[in-house]
């Protein structure tokens, strides 16, 4: 057991997004606020996969002491990658004392204590990436609706960033973005959660995917 020197964040701490120049607008970055905020969790980011490495498309949160860069263990390890393909559990409430995860490297590393790891899946089945958030310490409320909520979530970036790469192929800016946005500052609105926080994030996220027809 390490010797923590971390003390829990407010889920409104250290709200600094870090964004790879030109790839992230501003609805993928909120969302990545709104699903750290939702689960109390201290880091929130959306990686890419390309070939045989991955990339960071978006960090919002305690980026530092998790030592999440490019090339760092998180990704070159491929740890997002194993979890998306299931190598490797999506949602992970105590990772030190979880022994499919306990003893990487990683683990130990970036001293993760819990996580959820889902995937970014296109509109055609390609996975672009996945939507992650951790925290160095356990989280056991960390259960279905938590990792079902994040799912739909996960949607919306991966909706965002599939239009994002269509325009940008068209040249055209895309009216329906504007819509997600107005969604998204809906959702950002309930950052002020309760002790029930997942149950109302879980419910607000699945009218907002009704109404994308999600």
């Amino acid at each position: 057991m390490q010797d923590h020197k971390y003390r829990p964040l407010s889920p409104h701490a250290h709200r600094t997004a870090v964004v790879a120049p030109g790839r992230a607008d501003d609805a993928t970055n909120r969302t990545l606020a709104l699903a750290r905020a939702a689960l109390g969790m201290e880091v929130a980011f959306v990686s890419e996969f390309a070939g045989d490495r991955t990339g960071l498309r978006a960090l919002e949160g305690d980026v530092r002491s998790f030592r999440l860069r490019e090339g760092s263990p998180l990704l070159e390890g491929a740890f997002c990658r194993r979890a998306v393909d299931g190598a490797l559990p999506s949602v992970v409430p105590d990772a030190r004392n979880d022994g499919r995860v306990g003893g990487l490297a990683v683990t130990r590393e970036a001293d993760i204590g819990s996580y959820v790891c889902l995937p970014l899946r296109f509109s055609d089945g390609r996975v672009y990436g996945a939507l992650c958030c951790l925290s160095h310490f356990p989280q056991a409320r960390l259960r279905g609706r938590d990792a079902r909520s994040m799912g739909l979530l996960a949607r919306l970036v991966a909706e965002q960033i599939e239009r994002e790469e269509v325009e940008g192929q068209r040249g055209t800016s895309g009216a329906g973005a504007a819509g997600v946005g107005a969604l998204l500052a809906a959702l950002g609105a309930r950052d002020g959660y309760t002790g029930a926080h997942s149950e109302a994030v879980v419910g607000y996220a699945v009218g907002v995917a009704r109404r994308m027809g999600l």
